[in-house]
Order: C-alpha cells, then structure tokens, then sequence
C-alpha cells in the first residue's frame, strides 16, 4: 500500500493484517522454504511433496508473492526470495520457528481480550489460556519447545549486532543476568578471549546453559550460576549484561530486579542493559507493536529513553550511555549515580 491509495482501502488492507501474519506461519509449517531451497518449483510439485491441494496452495503463494516473501514466475511457479529464504531451517538467520510461534492460538486468544486490558491494565494471557505464559510453555511442551527455537533464532542476529557494537573487551569479566542457555555469552567469550564469564540463570536453565558452554569448550573460562533475579545477584564482576528481561516486566518488578542489579555492581561495576528504545511520536517503529504484545501477553512494556532514565533513576541508577546497534537492541550503560 503507497500513500497515493485512498484511505479505505488503506484501513481495509491495515484490518486484514492477521492475514498476512497467519500466512507466512502456515508456509513455514509446511516446509515451503525448504522445498524450495534448491530453485523454483512448481505449485503442483510442491502441492504434491507437501500433500495439500494444488489450487488452495497456488492461492496461497501467489498472495505472499504480492508481499515478496516468494516469486511467482509464468507457469504457476515459484522461487525463494531473500525475505522468503529466512523461513528455510537451515538459513544462518532462520526464522521460521519464530514465524510459527508469532500466530499461535494462544496468543490471538489473548489479543481477543484487548478490550479488557485496557480496562483493567492487566494482561489477557492467563484469562484467555488458562495459565499465564510461562505456565502455558510448562504446560505445552511442544509449544514451549518452539518458544525456545523462536527465541534463540530472534536473538541469533541481535547477538552479532551488539558484539559488532560494544566492546565488551573493556571489561575483565562479566556476568549475564537472565542469560538462557548462554548464546550471548558464548560468543562474548569466543570474540573476547581474555575476558572472563559468568551465567546467572534459573537452576532448571542453568543445567542445560552448562551442558552449551561444555560443547563449546568454555568452561575453563566460565561459570553457572543458578538462581533468581529477584534475589541477590553474584558480586565481584566488571560488567552484568541482561538482554531482553526488564521488557517482561512491569516497572514496579523491574525496579525491583534493577535494585538487586545496584548491589552487585556497587561504586565500581556497569550494568549494560540490551533493549529496545521506542522511537517519538508518529514514527513508524516495530518496538511500538512488540509494547502491545508484551501489554497483552506479559504485562510488560517497551520504554523510551525518558522512561528508562526516570526508571533507572528511581533505584538510584544512571544511564550514562546509549549505543545504537544494527538491530532493534540499543546497548544502555548504567552506573550507580553514588
């Protein structure tokens, strides 16, 4: 849709926007991407591999061409774009686990309840599913599984993002807060090879962040740590990195977890926090609608500058730095204000 488009047809098209979303995750369920990782097929080839109809899937591709995530070609044929290449599993930036995961039922049953969260400021996740989020990937194995491969393909060109951006080199030893299963630490340790490294995670996390950094051949310059953010955090390191975790928060919990994050680093260490920063008013940004999903799902939110500045500010902390990464992350440093 360009500007020159009459305004209902715009709203129209804005109005159909579950369409597109839901689209693209069916395909990467399917395995088109892969099916056509080695050149253009046809529909009735794939249609065939695929055992599905050949006309409702042409119907289907030739949609998604308009939106170039495939090529159509003469002869109902249809090729891999650079967009569409990024639903194959095994593109060094995949994301089709993501694709699969971001119109789960669960989660369109939570946006069926928007109106009650702006009511009550309360996100719709438990009401909808039965169970708040993180019960529901407990619940849900296979779900939880496909949360855990999303994710960690989300974060795979983030982490080559700030790694490109911040030189973690600075700082003698660090300590990922929240960590996961130590993708970012994995690689500020192969990047910087003097530096040395911690993971602070839950227990039943922790084990399996180990078991990586053991098939990385890390260990003799790393350590895991099991326990909880809201708890007291490990002393003694230069740096304590959390990517992505204050987003999940309400600004009460995260002024809680930040609290315990002004104990470990005292007068002398840096908290680096990794995430987003929403940009001003009327300007088109992604982070404006993942806010509206961690509203829904999480009760968490994305922040502006001023938001996390006022945030940091209220346990006694300052932001005395912001780089820009490649990616939707910023690098925010932060420092006691003692």
């Amino acid at each position: 849709m360009t500007d020159a488009v009459a305004p209902p047809l715009q709203l129209m098209w804005l109005l159909s926007g579950f369409a597109p979303s839901r689209a693209i995750a069916v395909v990467a369920e399917l395995g088109v991407a892969d099916e056509l990782a080695e050149g253009p097929r046809s529909t009735e080839e794939l249609a065939e591999n695929l055992h599905v109809r050949a006309e409702a899937l042409y119907r289907l591709l030739r949609a998604l061409s308009s939106l170039g995530v495939f090529e159509e070609r003469d002869g109902r044929v249809f090729a891999l774009t650079p967009l569409g290449a990024l639903l194959r599993s095994g593109h060094e930036d995949s994301l089709r686990a993501y694709a699969r995961f971001a119109s789960h039922e669960s989660l369109w049953a939570a946006w069926l309840r928007l109106p009650a969260v702006l009511e009550t400021g309360e996100p719709s996740f438990e009401a909808a599913n039965g169970a708040d989020f993180w019960g529901f990937t407990k619940a849900s194995p296979a779900f939880g599984r496909n949360f855990d491969a999303s994710m960690a393909q989300f974060s795979k060109a983030e982490i080559r993002a700030v790694c490109s951006s911040f030189d973690f080199g600075n700082f003698p030893s660090v300590c990922d807060v929240g960590g996961g299963r130590g993708q970012l630490l994995q690689q500020i340790l192969v990047r910087w090879p003097s530096l040395r490294g911690a993971l602070f995670e839950l227990p039943d996390v922790a084990v399996q962040a180990q078991e990586q950094l053991e098939q990385a051949g890390l260990t003799n310059r790393s350590e895991v740590i099991a326990g909880s953010f809201f708890e007291p955090l490990p002393r003694g390191f230069d740096l304590y990195v959390m990517k992505h975790v204050l987003h999940d928060w309400s600004d009460a919990q995260a002024r809680h977890i930040l609290s315990r994050c002004r104990e470990a680093i005292a007068e002398t260490g840096t908290l680096l926090l990794l995430e987003g920063l929403v940009e001003g008013k009327n300007v088109s940004d992604p982070l404006k609608w993942m806010d509206l999903h961690m509203m829904v799902s999480f009760g968490g939110l994305e922040r502006t500058r001023a938001q996390w500045e006022a945030l940091l500010g209220s346990v006694g902390l300052q932001l005395v730095r912001v780089t820009r990464t490649p990616s939707l992350v910023h690098a925010l440093e932060v420092r006691s204000d003692d």
